[in-house]
């Protein structure tokens, strides 16, 4: 079988990341960036090409898969206590 690449085939940048998880679990501090460290991910922007041929396109968007995903781990917690 052929692999294929899943994404929202647009790029973000690192601090979009961290704001975006920011408003979404309520966090009202900030992000210090130590720029002398290696930044280690060059690129986070799959190739949705393949995807894209099959007919299939990404029906979540970042903010919503994060606020997903969150929700989800706080129900997970609840279950658990």
């Amino acid at each position: 079988p052929e692999l294929m690449n899943v994404g929202i085939g647009q790029d973000c940048t690192i601090l979009e990341y961290y704001q975006t998880v920011a408003e979404v679990v309520g966090f009202r501090g900030r992000f210090v960036h130590n720029l002398a460290k290696p930044v280690g991910m060059q690129r986070k922007l799959v190739d949705v090409t393949r995807a894209a041929a099959w007919g299939w396109t990404a029906q979540t968007s970042i903010r919503q898969g994060i606020a997903q995903a969150y929700d989800y781990y706080l129900q997970q917690q609840e279950h658990q206590a």
